[in-house]
């Protein structure tokens, strides 16, 4: 039966989602068996100034915004300040997690809900231990508590606060705890400080302490070492293993550090005003509590002072100089008018090897300085530089687009950018011989990537709306929208709806362009149903098809996706 398409205006923003996979989850196979989403459709449009034959290529689906991160817990000293989402939220709880103490079962509060892949965080428990969370797609997130080990947890999207997915937390008594002690050079307590940790030598293997009988916490050690390792906040500090790991994070005086492993760890910290600290601590396992404090002792910062340079003596403005210290976070400058900049804070009387940049000159390092020092001369040598035009449109209608962003990023050189005019052109020096990558963006539409020759002849560039809406808008493609429904006709969420269309989209023709990315873009042929059984599937394989559960196609609905519209009211059977 089908469904008949309805109006545009009648549509509703609802994301759909694209999960990033963390690597370090899929090697230990802790994502569970959630299945593989089929292939997506790809129409690759030729990017050559012409309009493009229909049916146009697909846009990519775009998860929509709206969550808020809350600020850092305050009981939680040594967590980082929490970094905003750099991928988009749900406009609404999808899952809901409820943290519990393993062996007493009772829940804990304040235990903020960290992104693994971006490091960001998105929620708190309450004080019945639940944090809802407004994820678009399955997601790795991990939730550290001090005292506890931290969890890796592989959201369950359709769990509620009625049905929460249970994490359960494993007192940390295993790991080698410290407290850290910030001290000025007067004995008086510091505040906060950064602080950078990195063991001194790698191991090659790392006995797991926990005793075999204890599978749960065995897996909630690896969990904790493995989130510690890719950046997320914690108490933890890893081990060296095949490479050493660096931990960098906000401490205040009197934190606790949990150190993975006995052995020695390299400490350097720097404060917000200005000053330095640096010790080398030996962690050992006897008493794993209760030994000595982490001392650090912090001194003034020294600067140093310069002018950057071309050959001819002439000052160069917007020069990144940056000193490639241990320091938790490495100080940088950037060149004035006049060339000048001043780089702090330094140890003093040490090495401070610089890296210098600048779009249109050789990098430098410079490796024989001192701080402080107040006439610092670095000369930058030009790079060979070739003028770049071109256009940017908008797809379908080519439509010049202002105020879009073109970056020139060759090989081991910094990127040249340049903006768009009212024309929607563009003209930027492109340095260096060889080809590199211009990329284009701009507000509401999808990025593009090309590799182009410096020098290359004028070319236009066509951007894709940048999201479902203005897609179907444009009569890019289709949406497709239901329920998914069990035998009973209730709604069944947290399945996969996939689009089976009767005949795929047209293959793409060659255009003789490197296009990299935006040329084409590509669909997913199934979505994931919410907690309430809804799904919206946007398509350009038009025309008549079949939409049904994955890997039920027999019990699925006939349909036709129709460029420009929405075809509404669908009801799957599960």
């Amino acid at each position: 039966m089908l469904a008949r398409p309805m109006a545009r205006s009648a549509l509703l923003p609802v994301a759909l989602f694209a999960a990033a996979a963390l690597g370090v989850a899929w090697a230990t196979g802790w994502f569970g068996d959630e299945g593989h989403a089929p292939a997506p459709d790809a129409a690759p449009i030729a990017n050559d100034g012409t309009a493009a034959p229909p049916p146009p290529a697909n846009g990519s689906a775009e998860a929509a915004g709206g969550g808020r991160a809350p600020a850092p817990m305050a009981s939680a000293p040594t967590a980082a300040a929490a970094q905003a989402p750099k991928d988009p939220l749900a406009d609404r709880p999808t899952a809901c997690l409820r943290a519990v103490d393993r062996d007493a079962g009772g829940p804990l509060t304040g235990v903020p809900v960290y992104r693994c892949k971006d490091g960001s965080a998105i929620a708190f428990t309450d004080d019945r231990g639940l944090a809802p969370v407004p994820l678009v797609g399955p997601e790795q997130l991990a939730l550290p508590a001090p005292g506890y080990l931290t969890r890796m947890v592989p959201t369950r999207l359709g769990s509620s606060e009625r049905e929460p997915q249970d994490v359960p937390m494993v007192r940390d008594v295993w790991s080698i705890a410290r407290t850290l002690a910030l001290r000025a050079a007067d004995g008086r307590p510091v505040g906060e400080a950064r602080v950078r940790i990195q063991p001194v030598a790698a191991r090659r293997h790392i006995p797991n302490p926990v005793p075999n009988a204890d599978a749960a916490g065995q897996r909630a050690w690896i969990e904790n070492g493995n989130v510690a390792r890719i950046g997320v906040p914690s108490e933890f500090v890893p081990a060296a293993g095949a490479v050493a790991p660096v931990t960098v994070r906000t401490c205040a005086d009197g934190s606790t550090l949990r150190f993975e492993a006995d052995g020695e760890y390299a400490v350097v910290a720097a404060t917000a005003d200005g000053r330095l600290a640096r010790a080398t601590y030996r962690a050992t396992a006897t008493p794993r509590t209760g030994g000595p404090d982490v001392a650090l002792a912090f001194a003034p910062g020294a600067a140093l002072r310069g002018r950057v340079v071309d050959p001819a003596g002439r000052p160069i403005a917007g020069a990144t100089v940056t000193a490639t210290s241990e320091q938790p976070d490495p100080p940088t400058a950037t060149s004035g008018a006049d060339g000048a900049f001043v780089l702090a804070p330094l140890f003093a009387g040490e090495p401070a090897p610089l890296q210098v940049r600048h779009g249109l000159h050789q990098p430098a390092v410079v490796d024989s300085l001192r701080a402080p020092a107040d006439d610092v001369v670095i000369t930058l040598t030009p790079l060979p530089q070739s003028p770049l035009r071109g256009r940017v449109r908008t797809r379908p209608g080519l439509q010049p687009l202002a105020q879009a962003a073109v970056v020139w990023q060759p090989e081991g050189a910094d990127p040249v950018a340049a903006t768009t005019g009212a024309d929607g052109e563009f003209l930027l020096q492109a340095t260096g011989k060889q080809p590199a990558r211009l990329t284009v963006t701009a507000v509401g539409h999808l990025a593009y990537t090309e590799l182009v020759n410096p020098g290359a002849p004028f070319a236009d560039y066509d951007l894709w709306p940048g999201n479902a809406d203005a897609r179907v808008t444009a009569g890019v493609s289709a949406l497709l929208e239901g329920v998914a429904v069990d035998a009973a006709g209730a709604p069944v969420a947290d399945v996969d709806v996939q689009w089976t269309p009767a005949q795929p989209p047209a293959a793409a023709l060659p255009t003789g362009r490197r296009v990299l990315a935006g040329g084409a873009v590509l669909l997913p042929r199934s979505v994931r149903t919410g907690p309430d059984g809804s799904f919206r599937l946007e398509t350009i394989a038009f025309g008549p098809g079949r939409l049904h559960v994955a890997g039920a196609p027999f019990r699925g609905v006939d349909a036709t996706a129709v460029a420009g519209a929405a075809t509404n009211g669908l009801r799957i059977p599960q």
